[in-house]
């Protein structure tokens, strides 16, 4: 069994550092590293670089995903990047950090059939972007749709279907994507609810508490973990 424990959105708090790393085999953090509505710049600086430290120093034990929050500093000409929380203040250097280690970094990691992302993949954005899906699958001989072809689009510059944002945060797209994908998008009829097959670990939607949605026949599932915000909660699971 692995035992892997799952950190929501961090905005600047350190309170991963309670964990103690001998105690799992893997430890993921679920992105959006920076931004908050209380630390100041410099803690928050401070805080992503112990992050990226950590992760130089546990390569393979410590996973890092990359959330929207970030992504408007490593990429502040990209439109869907762009958000409220935006610190003119500290952008620079936290695009030099994110820049100069952007090779620790990632978009999606699965193990077995458990997926994570920062905001999830809802079926709706799955069927939409199918043709794309299929197509790299093909051609990079990949079997099955998971992490490995998220990461490929991400490779080949596929930016705006993975970041699309749907109306329930405010964009024009008729779902969200890896970054942008809502809470509500998995309640919501057209976007199918889950996607089959998969036990999702995600971010992005402030919740109160860690919650798990079910499919009914329990083959598929999201769990939401971004309650950092309410109280010190880490997910944990053996596989």
């Amino acid at each position: 069994m692995t035992n892997i424990i799952s950190i929501g959105d961090i905005h600047g708090r350190s309170v991963w550092k309670n964990i103690n790393p001998a105690d799992f085999e893997k430890i993921v953090f679920l992105g959006d590293y920076v931004d908050s509505y209380d630390l100041s710049d410099e803690e928050i600086i401070q805080n992503l670089k112990e992050i990226i430290r950590f992760k130089s120093a546990n390569p393979d034990k410590v996973i890092l995903l990359l959330g929207n929050h970030d992504l408007m500093y490593l990429y502040p000409k990209v439109p869907n990047f762009f958000m409220g929380g935006y610190r003119n203040s500290y952008a620079k250097p936290v695009q030099s950090l994110l820049q100069d280690s952007v090779s620790l970094f990632q978009i999606a990691y699965q193990y077995g059939n458990f997926l994570w992302t920062h905001a999830g993949v809802n079926r709706g954005w799955y069927e939409s972007n199918q043709k794309i899906i299929e197509e790299i699958q093909k051609e990079n001989n990949i079997p099955n749709f998971g992490a490995d072809v998220l990461s490929v689009m991400w490779e080949k510059g596929f930016i705006n279907e993975l970041a699309s944002i749907g109306p329930i945060r405010g964009g024009r797209e008729r779902f969200g994507g890896i970054f942008w994908s809502d809470y509500m998008e998995n309640l919501d009829s057209e976007s199918g609810a889950f996607l089959a097959g998969f036990h999702q670990i995600v971010g992005h939607s402030r919740l109160p508490d860690i919650e798990t949605l079910r499919s009914l026949d329990g083959k598929s599932s999201v769990t939401h973990i971004d309650c950092l915000d309410r109280r010190t909660k880490f997910y944990q699971i053996e596989i």
